[in-house]
């Protein structure tokens, strides 16, 4: 039976056929009549997670508000009263309500603790009874309380004092962190495992899993999934009860019935909370049919349905549009045949709701005027360099696929510059899942996708995580609420083939010119998370294709973008203007002297606009660059002149030059440029993209092949220098440098 629990557990489908630039160690579609093959790899954000942490933890996620009612414990004599734990004696009850007290200064920690540490100062042995039982339940009790650092100030105490903790300690610590969404801390708690020498047990492992599935994360569920078998340990039926949970909240309906399915072959007996999460996962997919078979088997196996099986009927009853059904196990419940828990009655108010509210926007959209757009455009990242100039170019009466309604979205209020553009804005923090499931949920005419937005972090552990939840959290909430959606674009970069920023000196990168086929770097890559972000999504839809682009540096124009190198390159040479210095070059010999290519903005966005629109294109990934290449010492030349500045160049003497170093505290001298030249409003943090820059000037010359696009029938192009020059320009006419 060993054996048999070792296979991998079973996944639906792979995503669509995927080109031989994806990672090596992907899955491969398999003969059907085999088993399907194991989990995929962990992503980079849960390898750096079960790693040791070296980086700075990131702001926690909000977590998913969930609602903790205890079902049939209404009758409860402690409920009300403070929280106590059954192991603390009554000098640790009383450390813990003096520390939970909403008026205790949590500077007074240390020597509230030293009080209870005195009396087994003497005793080791009951000192280390004492920390298996008291420091459990104070941790406990300050999880419940919701006082997170009191905890972990008890947990850093414990271990002052010599005492190694428990697994029971470190497991009530990783709940704490996960039910917080501090994935991060949560992590380092495990980690501590290991460096107490200590091995997590099947409770840490289960908590793992049920907090990334409580928080949509299908792809860390499989990852700790697959740790946990490599650790040896044999899945029970508290295992599987939580992986058909957290499936099943992740909306992967399939791999929650295959995780079931493997159950009952491995022999283990499902209890009242297994049969609850199979409907529950049912329920979510309107799945019906196969609910009453789950009932019917519950019933077989003599196990009592209670108010949650009944509730996880109403709603399969409702999504599955089952109205007789509906009616006919409501009756059952308002008669008393089925006890009338509150919760079913508050669930009867809800699918009955839900059934109105579609019925009137049913008969809403019957009544519509036929749509004058031919597709709808959902940009995220509209205020950046690419996403301004498809805010541009998609409602013009030529593009290709119009006439195009748009929505853009960016996490900042409307700037002045987009005024003219015929775009629906969006303000909204994509990073934020509640906010991005209410803001974009709603748009179900949205046909294409064009995700052209990143965040940058100071470690690309931090990139990974934070960019792939941003992109997992637009998928989410459009791709099951847009019906008509047909295609999604996913720009990247040209760091696929160079690795993150802050790892150039220890990676060996591709040799230039990059074809799109070179094979993924062994380092951490936030481009080839979110690939794998869009590969898990995208199967969730049929039908659904996808592109991915990878531009160089793009030449065009935003003050907020993170990589706008004419903008920042303007700002440089706005300052050196009015400082009355020459304009150095920022970089070495081989930056200087080498040839480069770049990606006009406004290409890119006809790229995209292109894969969208050709059936050559769907599900491939393609390189944007502008087709011809050119030196810096020849563009540096036309930037001084756009400025009026005669002493420009690059001088070997001066050694490299530094933009961050150069920059760091010219934020009064722009604020007064600013002012003096009557300019939009900006900081110079935003307008400046120095470390960017800089890293960018600092290796040698890197170039792209375009062979690619243009077998696949892209034939556009762009005269580099003059993409140079016209953008500077447009810096100007929009008043962000003089």
């Amino acid at each position: 039976m060993a054996e048999k629990l070792a296979l991998p557990l079973l996944l639906p489908n792979p995503p669509p056929p995927k080109p031989p630039f994806l990672h090596p160690t992907l899955p491969q579609q398999q003969n059907p009549t085999l088993l399907p093959t194991s989990p995929p790899s962990s992503t980079p954000i849960l390898q750096e997670f079960l790693l040791r942490h070296s980086a700075k933890s990131q702001q926690p996620i909000e977590p998913k508000v969930r609602s903790r009612t205890r079902i049939g414990r209404s009758r409860d004599p402690n409920r009300g009263k403070p929280w106590t734990h059954k192991r603390l004696s009554p000098q640790g009850q009383q450390v813990l309500d003096s520390l939970i007290d909403t008026s205790f200064d949590s500077n007074l920690l240390d020597s509230v603790l030293a009080k209870l540490f005195e009396q087994y100062q003497e005793d080791q042995v009951a000192k280390a009874e004492f920390l298996t039982a008291e420091v459990l339940g104070i941790v406990k009790g300050f999880e419940k309380s919701g006082k997170d650092e009191l905890a972990m100030g008890v947990f850093e105490e414990m271990r002052s004092a010599g005492c190694k903790p428990n697994i029971c300690t470190f497991n009530a610590l990783i709940k704490m962190h996960g039910n917080r969404g501090k994935f991060t801390e949560m992590m380092k708690v495990f980690d501590e495992i290991k460096a107490c020498n200590g091995s997590p047990d099947i409770v840490t492992w289960n908590t793992l899993l049920a907090v990334f599935g409580q928080n949509g994360m299908d792809t860390e569920v499989s990852g700790v999934f697959k740790e946990m078998k490599r650790a040896g340990f044999v899945p029970e039926r508290d295992t599987f009860n939580t992986l058909i949970s957290a499936y099943s909240r992740c909306g992967s309906f399939d791999q929650a019935m295959a995780v079931y399915k493997r159950m009952l072959e491995a022999g283990v007996t499902p209890d009242l909370s297994t049969y609850n999460a199979v409907l529950a996962a049912l329920a979510r997919g309107g799945l019906w049919n196969q609910s009453e078979i789950v009932l019917a088997e519950m019933k077989d196996g003599r196990c009592k349905p209670n108010e949650l099986t009944y509730c996880s009927l109403l709603h399969v009853y409702a999504n599955g549009k089952q109205v007789d059904r509906m009616h006919a196990l409501a009756e059952e419940i308002y008669s008393g045949t089925i006890e009338p828990h509150a919760v079913l009655l508050k669930t009867l108010v809800l699918v009955n709701s839900k059934r109105a509210i579609g019925a009137a926007k049913k008969k809403m959209e019957e009544h519509e005027k036929p749509s004058k757009y031919k597709s709808v455009a959902l940009v995220i990242g509209i205020t950046g360099i690419v996403g301004n100039s498809l805010a541009e170019i998609l409602p013009s009466s030529d593009t290709p696929g119009g006439p195009w309604k748009v929505y853009g979205v960016a996490s900042r209020p409307r700037p002045a510059w987009t005024d003219d553009s015929a775009i629906h804005y969006i303000q909204c923090d994509v990073s934020n899942e509640e906010e991005t499931q209410e803001k974009l949920s709603t748009l179900n005419d949205v046909t294409h996708i064009f995700y052209v937005t990143c965040a940058k972090k100071s470690s690309e552990s931090e990139n990974c995580f934070v960019n792939g939840t941003m992109l997992r959290n637009v998928l989410k909430a459009v791709i099951p609420n847009a019906p008509k959606l047909k295609h999604i674009c996913l720009q990247t970069g040209r760091r696929h083939y160079t690795g993150p920023m802050d790892s150039f000196s220890k990676i060996q990168p591709h040799d230039p010119p990059f074809l799109e086929d070179l094979p993924r770097l062994k380092f951490l890559n936030f481009c080839y998370t979110l690939e794998d972000v869009l590969f898990e999504e995208v199967r969730k839809k049929d039908g659904l294709s996808w592109s991915i682009h990878r531009p160089g540096a793009i030449f065009g124009f935003s003050p907020f973008s993170l990589m706008n190198i004419v903008g920042s390159l303007c700002v440089y040479a706005t300052i050196c203007k009015h400082e009355g210095k020459p304009l150095r070059f920022p970089g070495n010999r081989q930056a200087w002297d080498g040839y480069w290519d770049a990606s006009d903005a406004d290409l890119v966005a006809e790229h995209q606009i292109w894969a969208a629109m050709s059936r050559h294109a769907k599900n491939e990934a393609f390189n944007c660059s502008n087709g011809d290449v050119f030196k810096w010492k020849d563009l540096w030349k036309v930037l001084a002149m756009q400025f009026g500045i005669e002493d420009y160049g690059f001088e070997e003497s001066d050694g490299k030059l530094s933009l961050v170093e150069m920059m760091k505290d010219k934020g009064p001298v722009w604020d007064e440029i600013v002012r003096e030249k009557d300019l939009v409003p900006t900081k110079l943090n935003e307008v400046g993209a120095w470390q960017f820059a800089d890293a960018l000037f600092s290796g040698k010359s890197l170039l792209d092949s375009m062979n690619k696009s243009k077998e696949h029938g892209f034939v556009g192009f762009r005269n580099s220098k003059t993409s140079f020059n016209s953008w500077i320009e447009k810096m100007k006419t929009h008043k962000i440098v003089p």
